[in-house]
């Protein structure tokens, strides 16, 4: 997913990803319209061709996010459930695991998959008055 919004001079991009790894199902499709545990939804935007975001193949752009904010919790999870090779402790554990990347690139927080949204959205606003007090504009 890409949505863009600015909001008191910071411009905000969302993003999502569908992974290819973190279920154990056929992966014949690489684009896709929906979001198949997501009870229904469909999205209104255009998602990111799928990839792994863990293991042997994961995107690069997924090995950066995960080592540079601490995982979410330090259990992984039952191997039997696990469907990629190397498992790692800042390995992603499920859908809807969300990362949140400054102006500048760098990731600043991870929320567990199970994280209420409204907790994250607090922990965003929160970021914004942050950077709106320190003066930084979004490009």
């Amino acid at each position: 997913m890409h949505y863009r919004k600015s909001c008191n001079h910071l411009v905000w991009s969302f993003w999502a990803s569908p992974a290819t790894n973190l279920e154990n199902r056929s992966q014949e499709r690489t684009r896709s319209s929906y979001l198949p545990s997501s009870g229904g939804f469909v999205p209104n935007f255009q998602l990111f061709e799928k990839g792994d975001v863990n293991g042997e193949k994961e995107q690069k752009v997924y090995t950066f996010l995960k080592n540079s904010c601490p995982p979410t919790s330090e259990l992984l999870g039952s191997p039997s459930r696990l469907f990629w090779e190397p498992m790692k402790i800042h390995d992603i554990r499920w859908n809807f695991e969300k990362f949140l990347v400054g102006p500048d690139g760098k990731p600043i927080m991870r929320w567990y998959h199970r994280t209420p949204v409204s907790n994250v959205k607090m922990d965003i606003l929160a970021y914004m008055r942050e950077q709106a007090a320190l003066g930084v504009r979004g490009k």
